[in-house]
């Protein structure tokens, strides 16, 4: 099985056990039945499980986790982002595309950048610049704009939002973008290659597109506990079998629960 194939099969596990969620023991086959419908591609499957898991998970549970990979604009302007967008004279406002939003971590920091260069040469919020941040989950940008408008800063008057597929990304629709920054999606993506090719799409002349995908390497070790949980529970098994419940003193995190109802006296786990 290939690794999109993998992904894609994990992913719709999760959905058809959230899918069942509350469901009776007799009733697992036909839940699961309905729920595949959201495993039908690729994207449809990522869209619902990012609904219904948003990333990171603690800052949906008011753990705000300063998890993000963006680089300083300086630093970026150094080896090849132009720099003339600070000056207002210019009028040549930058255009940042963050995709995807998830929880906002990355529109956050490059939007505080912008705001700084905003304050300094005494120009008005996206007069200099803007960040769009895109994203297929609603569920993930309701909660970025939200984090938006309660920052002190007011970063959201800095930040729009856009809800788009990045398959979808069009330069007549959605324009070009100066800096395009894509941390953690490509290699989700059914064709990791048709990803490259949207982005680079909307890409300006002369701009800066940087990307962070996994590495097979780096996530061996993954592979390798994921391949001990598929000993222990085969996919063989039917869905409400493999997927278990977290014990609630074990995380406040919310996973998905079989279709069948366990005991509560039973000792679950997660496979």
């Amino acid at each position: 099985m290939s690794t999109h194939a993998a992904l894609l099969a994990c992913v719709c596990a999760l959905l058809s056990a959230a899918a069942c969620d509350g469901g009776e023991a007799d009733a697992s086959s036909s839940c699961e039945a309905d729920a595949s419908s959201a495993c039908v591609n690729g994207v449809g499957a990522l869209r619902g499980f990012y609904n219904a898991y948003p990333f990171p998970p603690n800052l949906a549970h008011g753990r705000d986790v300063n998890l993000h990979v963006t680089g300083s604009l300086d630093h970026l302007e150094h080896f090849a982002l132009r720099s003339n967008w600070r000056d207002p004279r210019a009028k040549a406002p930058l255009r940042v595309l963050v995709v995807p939003c998830a929880q906002g971590n990355d529109a956050v920091q490059l939007a505080t950048q912008l705001r700084q260069a905003h304050l300094s040469a005494g120009a008005a919020p996206k007069a200099l610049g803007e960040v769009v941040c895109a994203d297929l989950s609603n569920v993930s940008l309701a909660s970025s704009a939200a984090r938006f408008e309660n920052t002190r800063e007011r970063l959201d008057e800095y930040i729009s939002i856009l809800e788009v597929d990045l398959l979808q990304l069009h330069p007549r629709r959605h324009g070009s973008f100066d800096y395009i920054l894509s941390s953690g999606v490509l290699h989700h993506l059914p064709s990791p290659e048709a990803g490259i090719r949207a982005l680079r799409g909307v890409l300006a002349p002369g701009g800066v597109l940087g990307v962070m995908v996994h590495a097979s390497h780096g996530m061996h070790a993954v592979v390798e506990v994921h391949t001990l949980l598929q000993q222990a529970a085969p996919p063989t098994l039917d869905y409400g079998s493999r997927w278990r419940a977290r014990s609630p003193a074990a995380s406040s995190t919310a996973y998905p629960r079989p279709c069948a109802r366990t005991s509560s006296s039973t000792s679950r786990t997660t496979t």
